[in-house]
């Protein structure tokens, strides 16, 4: 049996048991078999292909990813107004920002404010995630 502790990030600490010793999981986790537990998958920003290393301490695993994971913010955290939710819908069709602000009778400017406005609020790091993870 052995413990392995998963550190994804410096805010986030998860740990699970796992049958079999240190020295057959480093292998496995070194080649890529190894998967991260499902419950953290779903809060977790991971690329495809990420690198996990791994040390081992006794009977106690510590795994780490190549590059610190982002957490996904929360879905339901701020209401979007009619007119930002109509901006990401057009964001979601592939337009850009200068074609939503167009069919918008808006300008450029005002649909960067918007997307920085709902990023700072929302936590979201990246344009491209947030026009993902806001709820339709």
């Amino acid at each position: 049996m052995t413990f392995v502790l998963l550190l994804p990030n410096q805010h986030l600490l998860a740990w699970q048991v796992t049958p079999g010793s240190p020295a057959e999981m480093l292998p496995r986790i070194r080649s890529r078999a190894w998967r991260l537990p499902a419950q953290l998958t779903a809060r977790l920003e991971i690329p495809p292909g990420m690198t996990f290393h791994a040390r081992a301490a006794g009977q106690i695993m510590i795994v780490y990813p190549e590059h610190p994971l982002l957490e996904m913010a929360p879905v339901r955290a701020l209401p979007v107004s009619e007119e930002q939710r109509r901006m990401l819908d057009l964001l979601r069709l592939g337009l850009t920002q200068e074609q939503v602000a167009l069919r918008m009778g808006r300008s450029a400017r005002w649909v960067r404010y918007q997307l920085v406005c709902l990023r700072r609020r929302r936590g979201i790091p990246s344009h491209p995630r947030h026009v993902r993870r806001v709820p339709a």
